[in-house]
């Protein structure tokens, strides 16, 4: 996968792969039909297709790490828009474009909540047909790609000098078009791969959306946004597990690690083949069942954990010259150690998850 592209740019290393600018990035996945693969295999309503959608992101992520992140930023949101397509009116015009042009949808997720009380914008009616939008959304992946952005929202009221300050708690899902005014601002993510992932800060200065763009019924957006972190968290899991056997696989090739490296990474590889195919399932209804969410949240801080112990005997027992003569070592193992900053950190998750936990 992706050798095509290496041999026309002249590019040796995944080093090099991801730190190609984002419009090459896009070009790249969009020729090969990955933007509508979700719904190709329909993944939004058959968990067979939600399985295969996940371990196409490990074959991608294997190949080119940030290409891996790009298409589970997409995917998520793309999935749980599916399945809840008859909460916003235009949706299905957006699933269309995705379909027929490739279009790329921005991550849901934002500042490491769905929560309303941590929205990053706010909206406001301003006629019967149409909504005021203001505020920032960061880290937004995907900011120059997207063709849509879809975004948690709260209610806001206009005061003086048409600023919008919260209203309420009460929350929404605004779908924006790129056509809309978005500004992209500073660079949030300065290192490979987030770089390539196209993350920064986004505004919307009162940008105006139609009422066919916003979901304000809080039984439909409660489900979306808990099956948009659920299959994220699947997703995300999936692509660093690629990257890991990527990694994996290197060391493999070239050394025999001692007993201790070995062991590490057979859990890793335990992990993919044994628990990531119950993920699938639990991800999948993450929107009906609150303790499959748990379960897959669960999943996510143990991997983290694995990795991070993968990645610290990787520096105890492979020979610094080893590791700084392949650049490719220590940009994997960089990489691996970044699953801890997605949404949602396993820190907050106990804030806001386990309010009985004792507090440090």
């Amino acid at each position: 996968m992706f050798k095509g592209l290496k041999a026309e740019l002249g590019i040796e290393t995944l080093s090099q792969l991801d730190q190609l600018p984002a419009d090459i990035v896009k070009t790249e996945l969009q020729r090969l039909g990955i933007p509508a693969l979700g719904l190709k295999l329909n993944s939004a309503n058959s968990e067979a297709g939600f399985k295969q959608q996940c371990q196409a992101i490990v074959d991608i992520a294997k190949a080119w790490p940030s290409a891996g992140l790009v298409a589970v930023m997409h995917m998520h949101v793309l999935l749980a828009l599916s399945r809840y397509s008859t909460m916003i009116p235009s949706a299905k015009q957006v699933l269309a474009q995705v379909e027929t042009k490739q279009a790329l949808l921005a991550s849901l997720s934002a500042e490491g909540s769905v929560d309303a009380n941590h929205a990053p914008l706010l909206h406001h009616k301003v006629s019967e047909d149409s909504y005021l939008i203001n505020g920032v959304k960061k880290p937004a992946s995907l900011s120059h790609m997207a063709d849509f952005f879809i975004c948690v929202s709260r209610a806001g009221k206009v005061t003086e000098g048409k600023q919008l300050t919260p209203d309420s708690s009460a929350p929404a899902i605004v779908l924006i078009p790129r056509s809309h005014a978005v500004t992209v601002n500073q660079t949030l993510w300065k290192i490979i791969p987030f770089n390539a992932a196209d993350s920064h800060s986004v505004s919307f200065n009162e940008v105006i959306i139609s009422s066919d763009e916003i979901a304000l019924d809080v039984k439909k957006i409660t489900p979306f946004t808990s099956l948009a972190l659920g299959t994220f968290q699947v997703m995300t899991m999936a692509c660093y597990l690629g990257i890991a056997q990527c990694l994996i696989a290197k060391i493999s090739s070239q050394f025999k690690p001692y007993y201790e490296l070995r062991a590490s990474m057979a859990r890793i590889n335990m992990f993919n083949e044994t628990v990531l195919p119950v993920l699938y399932e639990q991800g999948f209804k993450a929107d009906t069942d609150a303790g499959a969410l748990a379960f897959v949240q669960t999943c996510r801080y143990s991997l983290e954990r694995d990795l991070s112990e993968l990645v610290s005997l990787i520096y105890k027992h492979m020979s610094a010259y080893a590791l700084v003569m392949d650049e490719d070592y220590l940009h994997l193992m960089n990489t691996l150690m970044m699953l801890r900053f997605h949404p949602v950190g396993e820190k907050q998750c106990l804030r806001d998850y386990m309010p009985h936990f004792p507090s440090a």
